[in-house]
């Protein structure tokens, strides 16, 4: 499996899940790096498979939209804005974002796990252009 799709999908579990569905290894609060931890707790199950669900969401960003470069913008929540933008909807990278879940939302073999990560991940990244035009 590649190690950065694995990666980003890693980084997006930590975003997008509770901290209920997160091990103790991963949370934030303190030293858990170094505890002790079962590979076949439900907890590292269910962890394990929302981060094989992004991992194919990333694999289907990219095979779909066939500018790889825009598709690791749209994976790492890093949008191309030009100065010019005044609103989210000017934003090509973001019309371009919706198009993509629209195409895969009327797709009948989308799963609707990856549904619900296109859809969070797609939240996240105009909030991130807002912020950032709203500077």
């Amino acid at each position: 499996m590649d190690t950065l799709k694995l990666k980003y999908a890693h980084e997006l579990v930590l975003m997008f899940k509770d901290e209920a569905d997160i091990p103790e290894r991963f949370k934030k609060n303190g030293n858990n790096k170094t505890q002790k931890f079962k590979k076949d707790s439900l907890i590292e199950k269910r962890f394990n498979d929302h981060k094989t669900s992004w991992v194919e969401t990333i694999e289907t960003i990219i095979g779909v939209n066939k500018n790889e470069e825009q598709s690791w913008r749209f994976i790492t929540i890093k949008p191309l804005i030009d100065q010019n933008i005044q609103k989210v909807t000017e934003c090509q990278d973001f019309l371009d974002f919706t198009n993509l879940l629209i195409q895969r939302r009327n797709i009948d073999n989308c799963h609707y796990s990856e549904l619900g990560n296109l859809c969070e991940l797609h939240t996240k990244f105009q909030k991130e252009i807002e912020k950032i035009i709203t500077k």
